[in-house]
């Protein structure tokens, strides 16, 4: 039993101040006796070294009568990791829950760090104070931290119950409370990113990282763990399938709201890094096979352009023009990327970049719907119907049908079947009515459509295919019939060049029913049906038994 301690005053000391006093004693004692021992303390566990004797308390007291007051320093170097057990959990659970028992709280984030650090401890020669060979401990201590612990840091630190803004974090780093404690939440977070990082099952991290966002706010107060956790969320996103990159997702998007400029320019450069390697990893291998190159060409500049990477951040940017293009921030940015489109579409004015063409030509036509802006992109479907491709006889039969939506460039051998031939008419002919159906109502159709009539004509007279004459006409006659209806309407209306608020027919707008408009109707079936057939039939034959395997 351990001798009663008396004060300066010659009072007996309560058996708390005692047993620390001892603990003490017994510290010092060690540091005498084994100075390279109590050196290995100071680099491995501070915290028992920084022991003040005037701060215990009842509740701590416990953790410290585990210690036998008649330690030596030999036993000491003998001593394993304790192993945690059920019991060691439920005790420090009930003192968290009913007495916000400091000493329980150190002991389960200890604990937590054990479990995140679970399978490379053994490896690295830490010394760790606590061990875990129960599964079903484990699980109750990371269960139990990721419910609880935010809940209970928050109280201890005297922060706000739930959310939080960075200057709430500020405003908490100067308190006491955060002087005291706030290494607990880092301790709390650090060891959670530990087990982000080494966690394979989606279903787990998914569950973590909701959690883990109620005390993302915190991480402005740990600049370096911020960003080690924007890399590996950016990560779980990118790579995640289910749920995952949508949670992934959200732990951004509050981490940049809670933040702001903190994270914001680091989240917005990942996530843009991030889509242009995803999508391009996530084309499927029909398109790779058809985007081979030889070494020769692929040492050429413009293959820095023609690359899936670069085409799918034209697309995303496309999106979010479209879908902001009200805001003063993103307005003005309509106009370059056009620029930049056109010139991808026309950089290569071969028949084989006729699938790259599309793609950019269906970027400008929804550019220009979304802003009301007139967009000259008849000039790029015309060109492509006097490609010399189109205006000779096939030489390598009909051949399969060709998706001109899923790939970026073709084959040789595709560029000489008829198959290949019907397809450039049919996307000409549907993306052109598309480009002009969206000024179907505009009192200058007749002048927006003169030239496309003139070049569709002129094919008309060329072309001695009279499948490509036939579908071509049908395009003709529409953009006649829309032209007679958008006149007779200009010719009812006194309109004067200064008149802008008259240049559409918006009454006849709403009712969505001129030639034009219904034809691409029609048209937007016959493409659907299109598709649909192509896919079945690559379903027929195998073209995608690759994937799935």
């Amino acid at each position: 039993m351990m001798s009663d301690l008396v004060d300066s005053a010659g009072e007996s000391l309560p058996k708390s101040r005692q047993t620390a006093t001892e603990h003490v004693k017994q510290l010092q004692r060690l540091q005498e006796k084994d100075p390279d021992f109590y050196q290995y303390f100071k680099e491995n566990d501070k915290e028992l070294l920084e022991f003040n004797d005037e701060d215990i308390t009842e509740d701590e007291v416990s953790d410290l009568e585990d210690v036998d007051s008649e330690v030596t320093a030999e036993k000491l170097q003998t001593r394993g990791p304790k192993v945690i057990t059920t019991t060691n959990v439920d005790t420090w659970c009930t003192s968290i829950k009913e007495k916000r028992s400091l000493g329980a709280i150190r002991s389960m984030l200890r604990a937590f760090r054990t479990a995140c650090h679970h399978g490379d401890d053994a490896e690295d020669g830490s010394g760790l104070k606590f061990t875990i060979l129960s599964s079903s401990v484990f699980n109750k201590i990371m269960v139990f931290a990721l419910n609880e612990m935010d809940g209970i840091l928050r109280e201890l630190l005297e922060a706000p119950s739930t959310g939080g803004k960075r200057e709430t974090i500020l405003d908490l780093m100067t308190t006491k409370a955060w002087k005291a404690h706030g290494s607990l939440m880092r301790l709390y977070l650090g060891n959670a990113l530990q087990i982000l990082n080494e966690m394979t099952d989606e279903q787990m991290i998914s569950f973590t990282l909701k959690r883990i966002k109620a005390s993302a706010v915190f991480l402005g107060a740990f600049p370096v763990l911020l960003r080690k956790y924007i890399r590996v969320v950016l990560h779980t996103w990118g790579t995640g399938t289910g749920a995952l990159p949508v949670v992934s997702f959200l732990f951004l998007r509050d981490l940049c709201v809670r933040l702001g400029s903190d994270c914001l320019d680091s989240c917005l450069k990942g996530v843009y890094k991030a889509y242009k390697v995803i999508k391009g990893k996530k084309k499927g291998k029909n398109q790779q096979e058809s985007s081979k190159l030889s070494k020769k060409q692929v040492e050429k500049t413009y293959q820095k352009v023609y690359d899936w990477q670069f085409l799918f951040c034209l697309e995303l940017w496309t999106k979010v023009i479209c879908a902001y293009n009200s805001e003063a921030d993103f307005g003005p940015l309509a106009y370059p990327l056009t620029q930049i489109i056109s010139g991808v579409a026309s950089l290569v004015p071969s028949a084989r970049y006729f699938p790259l063409r599309l793609r950019c030509i269906k970027m400008l036509n929804r550019i220009a719907g979304a802003n009301g802006t007139f967009i000259p992109v008849n000039t790029l479907l015309l060109d492509m119907l006097d490609m010399k491709e189109l205006n000779r006889p096939p030489t390598s039969g009909v051949g399969k049908s060709v998706d001109m939506h899923s790939v970026k460039q073709l084959d040789k051998l595709t560029l000489k079947t008829r198959a290949f031939q019907e397809a450039c008419i049919h996307v000409v002919v549907e993306e052109l009515a598309e480009h002009l159906a969206q000024w179907s109502y505009s009192l200058a159709f007749f002048e927006l459509s003169f030239i496309p009539l003139v070049r569709l004509r002129s094919f008309c007279k060329s072309t001695k295919v009279d499948r490509f004459r036939r579908e071509i006409r049908e395009l003709i006659h529409q953009l006649e019939a829309n032209c007679d209806f958008t006149v007779s309407r200009r010719n009812g209306i006194g309109l004067s060049p200064s008149d802008l608020a008259a240049t559409s027919l918006e009454a006849d707008k709403k009712s969505k029913d001129s030639p034009l408009l219904q034809f691409v109707s029609n048209l937007r079936l016959r493409v659907q049906q299109r598709d649909d057939s192509i896919v079945e039939s690559r379903l027929w034959t195998g073209s995608y038994s690759q994937s799935w395997s």
